[in-house]
């Protein structure tokens, strides 16, 4: 036994020199890199609809001769330009009717300020004559039947203008029906609504985090109303504040009034769903994982070992709860209840925040650490539709141009390696004070 001990004790030692040497490295390549002031990423943009024309292209080069392929080609072509030209005659008779509508609007206000004056003028008259004649009633009467005359033959103008807007909207119908669907986005404002699409796949810190942030920065500098973003989830979730960091970066899409999508492929639980529910319209494959609305703390402890040993812990804190378990002092009953009411807390805030988000789910059959398949799912609320990201991605192809958004980092092989050791030092160095929950 004491032959294991003093191995254990040499594997200790290798181990802090190993770890030292890797701190060393990742502290020089992060030094390094921000003396050369090196942008930390870039943002790739691809638009999803050239995607598709392009997997389209080949696949019917493939399959048509190069005569048919040609000739398909031309086809193309001259339905490009005639949609071209439609879109182009829509807006010309877009702008005819916004003129019209402007002068109305100009007479009307023209009309309004002669009929204010009016009263003012007879009320001078009637002060400068005591007493009216009755030809001057006559005159009087005749020039109020004029008048009113006048404002028929107004009204029936005012009626011929509407019914020439009337035909004006009837043909811009006309118009938006012969180009197709993929047109239906141009007839409002003249502008074809977007979609951004971007992905999330988290950790069990929601490293990514950073990156969603500078892709949906990305969006609201540019996003107009009426577009919409389409929010890839996939993550089995992770730490409370990360996820919910997340969260929020997604929130801040519907506060600026945009339509946001989260679609589930594969899996979207805990704090994936966390991320989830913020969505005005939650899509999932028929498989995809989803729910699992819980909180969870596991935390080892090797107290006892270590006492075996005579290997004696000092755990000193300032604070009753600085410190409830720990992975090497000696847990008590007291900390054991006291973290037990901090998970239930944050289960609560979790309840709360699905309730508010989607008010139609029933906590009481959902809130109970469960997950479910997308089939499933859709009957408890927690999904709105059974449907594939790719699947809703191309149907909006069809009146909306499509953007996928990515923030990429470009690294060398060994600057992802240190990365990826610096990562898991720092996850260590989290673990072992003796606290790990995860949402």
């Amino acid at each position: 036994m004491n032959y294991l001990y003093q191995y254990l004790v040499f594997l200790a030692e290798v181990a802090t020199v190993v770890i030292g040497i890797l701190v060393v490295l990742s502290a020089a390549v992060t030094i390094s890199s921000r003396r050369r002031h090196e942008p930390p990423g870039v943002l790739e943009v691809i638009r999803y609809n050239d995607y598709l024309d392009n997997l389209r292209h080949g696949l019917e080069q493939a399959m048509l001769t190069p005569s048919q392929y040609r000739r398909q080609a031309r086809r193309e072509a001259k339905a490009q330009a005639k949609k071209a030209k439609q879109e182009a005659k829509r807006a010309a008779q877009e702008a005819k009717l916004a003129a019209k509508q402007a002068q109305a609007r100009e007479a009307a206000g023209e009309q309004g300020a002669a009929e204010a004056e009016g009263p003012a003028e007879e009320d001078d008259a009637a002060k400068a004559s005591a007493a009216a004649s009755a030809p001057t009633e006559d005159c009087a009467a005749a020039s109020e039947q004029g008048a009113g005359d006048a404002d028929q033959a107004s009204g029936e103008t005012g009626a011929g203008e509407v019914g020439t807007d009337a035909e004006v909207v009837a043909s811009r119908s006309e118009g938006v029906a012969a180009v197709g669907p993929d047109a239906v986005g141009a007839a409002d404002g003249g502008r074809r609504h977007r979609v951004y699409a971007l992905a999330f796949e988290g950790d069990l810190d929601a490293s990514k985090v950073s990156f969603l942030r500078h892709e949906i920065n990305a969006i609201l500098s540019k996003a107009e109303d009426g577009d919409e973003v389409v929010a890839r989830v996939k993550s089995f979730g992770g730490r409370v504040h990360g996820y919910g960091l997340a969260a929020s970066q997604l929130q801040r899409v519907r506060e600026r009034g945009l339509k946001l999508v989260v679609a589930v492929d594969q899996v979207a639980a805990s704090g994936g769903y966390l991320m989830a529910a913020v969505a005005n319209q939650v899509i999932a494959a028929p498989f995809a994982v989803v729910g699992s609305i819980g909180v969870v703390a596991e935390i080892p402890n090797i107290h006892r070992l270590l006492k075996k040993h005579d290997v004696d812990v000092e755990v000193i804190t300032a604070g009753r709860y600085k410190r409830t378990l720990t992975v090497l002092g000696e847990n008590t009953e007291e900390g054991r209840r006291k973290l037990t009411e901090e998970l239930e807390d944050l289960h609560t805030l979790f309840q709360e925040f699905v309730t508010d988000k989607r008010p139609g789910v029933d906590l009481e059959k959902v809130a109970t650490g469960e997950a479910w398949y997308g089939r499933r799912a859709i009957e408890l609320n927690l999904v709105d539709a059974i449907m594939t990201s790719d699947e809703y991605l191309m149907r909006r192809c069809r009146d909306a141009d499509v953007f996928e958004v990515r923030w990429v980092e470009h690294k060398k092989p060994w600057e992802r390696v240190l990365a990826q050791v610096e990562t898991g030092l720092k996850r260590l160095a989290a673990w072992l004070p003796g606290r790990a929950e995860q949402g």
